[in-house]
Formats: structure tokens, C-alpha cells, sequence
């Protein structure tokens, strides 16, 4: 990712997911989740 990123990479912390999409073969697409992520539904929930 910090070598394909226009803006670098400035790292993840704890674990996460990363994935490359491509399409043709080609990049098209970055996408990285965190841990945290798994945690924001009792936050959505308050939220409505």
C-alpha cells in the first residue's frame, strides 16, 4: 500500500483486514479495516 498510495501509508495499529481490488489486473481500489470497526454497533445503536 505505501508504495501504490498517492498519500503513503501511515500504518495500521492492532489488527485489521487489507485489501487490493482489481479489476482486468489492474489496481483499482484500496480498502483497510481496523478492529475498531467491529465495535460500532453498540455506538450506532445510541446513535440511532
Amino acid at each position: 500500500m505505501d508504495q501504490n498510495y498517492g498519500l503513503g501509508l501511515k500504518g495500521f495499529v492492532g489488527r485489521g483486514l487489507r485489501y487490493v481490488i482489481k479489476y482486468q489486473g489492474r489496481w483499482v481500489a484500496l480498502a483497510g479495516w481496523q478492529s475498531g470497526v467491529c465495535q460500532c454497533r453498540p455506538r450506532d445503536r445510541w446513535i440511532g
